[in-house]
């Protein structure tokens, strides 16, 4: 009897946890996804190896940077609306807030996030963006990021990342 009883509340409470969904799980379409190979040179040494970065519908972007783990060592997430999160092993704990507070060890990596924002409707060729805080060089190719380089004002750090495999297949040469 305490069986049967059980077994309609189980199933109710299944049913109702499975229709709520959080808005933050929300998932949006990548317009742009697309893998580079990255150098970043700071005061403290340098990195390299393989980024991911996405660039979704409403204009975030999402840099995923790998190192043959499961996991990324570093998250930085530049939302459009001005939010910025950065966790992963390299990013000491993680951090989240708005945009004009980030810590100054994640300052460039925002700078990336809004280079590569500006790259994705930019027309093809080299450019480069000067502010205050950084310099960004751009090259882009049929429509494709190919090279984004961004460097510090203050303190000298860089962070370069090429993309492989982007530039358009020339054209095979024809006899004379």
């Amino acid at each position: 009897m305490k069986n049967s009883l059980l077994l309609p509340f189980a199933a109710a409470l299944c049913l109702s946890a499975c229709a709520v969904s959080p808005n933050s799980a929300e998932w949006v379409q990548p317009v742009h996804n697309q893998n580079a190979i990255f150098l970043w040179k700071h005061s403290g040494g340098s990195l390299s190896g393989k980024v991911v970065i996405t660039y979704d519908i409403s204009g975030n972007v999402m840099i995923r940077i790998l190192k043959d783990l499961p996991k990324p060592l570093l998250e930085i997430t530049s939302t459009r609306d001005g939010k910025f999160f950065a966790t992963g092993p390299l990013s000491g704990g993680g951090w989240s807030g708005t945009g004009d507070r980030v810590p100054v060890r994640f300052s460039l990596w925002k700078a990336v996030a809004e280079a590569w924002r500006g790259a994705i409707p930019a027309r093809d060729g080299a450019q480069e963006v000067h502010t205050q805080t950084y310099r960004a060089a751009i090259s882009k190719v049929a429509g494709r990021v190919r090279e984004l380089s961004v460097s510090s004002s203050d303190n000298g750090e860089v962070i370069r990342l090429v993309m492989p495999g982007t530039y358009p297949k020339a054209a095979p040469a024809t006899p004379q």
